[in-house]
């Protein structure tokens, strides 16, 4: 969850994670694995009539352009998963990501409803902030 506060007549957006100690703890079961460097949620902004992108490595050229689902583009096992003392992996800023991605998205989809009737977005200062932390973290 994300909020704003105002200290000293400063304003700081704040990020509110789940204490640790909640139910966010992921068992070798359910720990995320597939980390997207371009969130899902952008990814689906550009897909095709049949929700695939067209996608070119350039570390592997013999492979050509192809199409595919955003599940399967622009991501590392692991690339955000921290690694404990006792071997065991924790994805707890992959969850940390999740949960700004679904702050961003609904101001991601008022500026493309914006932009596609030709309009400015015209933001609230709260949905600026978690668009500006959002770009930030990107």
């Amino acid at each position: 969850m994300l909020g704003i506060v105002q200290v000293a007549g400063l304003r700081f957006l704040i990020v509110v994670v789940k204490d640790p100690q909640d139910d966010l703890r992921f068992t070798p079961m359910n720990l995320p694995k597939r980390h997207h460097y371009v969130p899902e949620m952008l990814q689906k902004n550009f897909v095709d009539d049949e929700a695939k992108l067209w996608a070119f490595d350039s570390r592997n050229r013999t492979k050509g352009v192809w199409r595919s689902t955003h599940e399967n583009l622009f991501l590392e096992g692991h690339l955000y998963s921290h690694v404990n003392a006792d071997g065991t992996k924790d994805a707890t800023l992959e969850a940390w990501f999740s949960e700004l991605e679904g702050e961003a998205a609904t101001v991601v989809q008022k500026i493309i409803a914006s932009a596609r009737r030709g309009h400015y977005p015209n933001l609230t200062k709260t949905e600026r902030q978690i668009w500006d932390f959002f770009f930030y973290q990107q």
